[in-house]
């Protein structure tokens, strides 16, 4: 890492501005091909990125929650891949899936402790679903093996699917909150090819949805399991550092960068940019990539052509930040007594997007290792409030809302570690929806929606492969390999 008065290269490659998780991952896959990289920063690097693998009792409140960050459903094998790039496997480790609860203002904190795919049962009629919903619905739910082959087709998406086989008060009550908690969206905007893939197909085989949620659970299962870093997000970061002093490709913090200007003239046809900082310096580079706020930097491209393609991007990632306002979140940290947390699950989610909290996590459970019981018997939950649209004040987290969201007739908070509003992770929106056809080439300004954030929503992957995309084409491009 270069300090800030160290001086700059005249003339780089790319110049990254902005060294969030995706800012120095974009720089670590260029640098790596041969490439000259500058990463700028206005700020100073995170602290987490400074703890290494110190035990989460030893570690700043924000560091402990920025564990949960670094531990994902890993599909694609997005992390476990960097790692392995970063000659860093053995840091990952994995994790079964947890047990997750639904907490209803209604019916109470009800565990999902049956066999299924996003709250969609195996057995409509088993006597742990019929315990959840009444039997009743389970008995509707059942209806779903007696509906004609004919009757089936493909269904686009997820919430008229799981309605029309299984009934109303099975989706509302088991499917809607855990597709709501994982895509941030409510089920009847996920796609089912995105949310289960093969599902359609399955019930052309099995003739029924439950039936294909059987055929496809153990796959499932796999995919379920959940891949994090020793360490969390702090050992991410250091990891990448160390590579980038390798590559020769410096970390500039307390460098503000204030314009990218298109340089009037070249020698060659080859488009070069001027990438400016606030202390009056000045960095040549033939291609910039924007891993910060797009509305932070000043881009100057100098004909039409360029011009529309910057604005383009810089038009839908404002779009997706306008679309998430809504979905703004507040985390806070506290300690209580382990006494007080019996029975209650790792992971419990709201059953309604009414407000109020969304999400508790119990911290021990996305340990490497079982975590042991700290010296004065009290344990760190991390819990995720909504906050509206319209930028409402966040109010102290209230014992007696968090015992009855927790199903407890007491809970006392003993300490607040972290009480803050979060900014929406607004530049990786969930994907809800298959994205058809291919990018567009990168211009020669690649204004990439890399996150600015550390991913705290369990995005982490998505982030990955989001940063990794981008970089590719453009290190192609570069290398004249497009």
């Amino acid at each position: 890492m270069t300090d800030s008065p160290a001086p700059l290269p005249s003339a780089c490659d790319v110049v990254v501005v902005g060294a969030s998780l995706s800012g120095l991952v974009a720089a670590f896959e260029l640098a790596r091909t041969g490439l000259s990289v500058l990463v700028l920063e206005a700020d100073g690097l995170n602290e987490v990125g400074r703890l290494g693998t110190q035990p989460t009792s030893a570690l700043p409140a924000q560091a402990r929650a920025d564990r949960i960050a670094s531990v994902v459903r890993d599909p694609g094998d997005e992390l476990r891949t960097l790692l392995a790039d970063l000659e860093s496997s053995d840091a990952a480790y994995s994790l079964s899936p947890l047990p997750i609860a639904v907490s209803d203002a209604s019916a109470g904190v009800r565990l999902l402790d049956y066999d299924g795919i996003l709250g969609i049962p195996v057995s409509p009629l088993g006597r742990d679903v019929a315990k959840l919903v009444g039997t009743g619905p389970s008995l509707r739910g059942y209806l779903d093996r007696l509906k004609p082959v004919l009757t089936i087709g493909k269904e686009q998406y997820l919430g008229p699917l799981v309605r029309s086989r299984l009934g109303a008060t099975l989706a509302c009550q088991l499917v809607e909150p855990v597709v709501r908690d994982r895509y941030g969206v409510d089920a009847d905007q996920v796609e089912v090819a995105v949310a289960i893939p093969g599902l359609n197909e399955a019930m052309t085989r099995t003739g029924s949805l439950s039936g294909a949620v059987l055929s496809l659970v153990e796959e499932h299962r796999r995919r379920e399991v959940l891949h994090g870093v020793t360490g969390g997000l702090g050992t991410l970061v250091r990891l990448l550092q160390n590579r980038l002093d390798f590559f020769s490709a410096p970390v500039a913090t307390g460098q503000r960068v204030t314009s990218v200007v298109e340089q009037a003239s070249s020698l060659t046809a080859q488009r070069l940019w001027s990438v400016n900082t606030a202390d009056g310096r000045s960095v040549t580079a033939r291609s910039v990539l924007l891993a910060c706020s797009p509305s932070n930097v000043d881009v100057q491209p100098t004909d039409l052509h360029t011009w529309q393609k910057v604005a383009d991007s810089r038009d839908e990632i404002i779009a997706l930040r306008e679309r998430a306002d809504g979905g703004s979140y507040a985390i806070s940290v506290i300690r209580c007594a382990t006494a007080d947390l019996a029975g209650v699950a790792p992971y419990t989610i709201s059953a309604r997007p009414d407000g109020g909290i969304r999400r508790v996590e119990r911290l021990s459970a996305f340990e490497a290792a079982p975590a042991s019981p700290s010296a004065d018997g009290t344990e760190a939950l991390r819990v995720v409030r909504y906050i509206g649209a319209d930028g409402e004040a966040l109010q102290p987290l209230v014992e007696a809302e968090l015992s009855a969201f927790l199903g407890l007739e007491r809970l006392s908070i003993r300490e607040t570690l972290v009480d803050e509003r979060s900014p929406v992770n607004w530049d990786t929106p969930t994907r809800a929806h298959q994205v058809q056809g291919e990018p567009d080439e990168p211009a020669s300004v690649a204004l990439c929606s890399f996150v600015r954030l550390w991913p705290q929503e369990g995005q982490l992957d998505q982030v990955l492969a989001h940063t990794k995309e981008h970089t590719l084409r453009l290190r192609r491009h570069l290398l004249g390999l497009a």
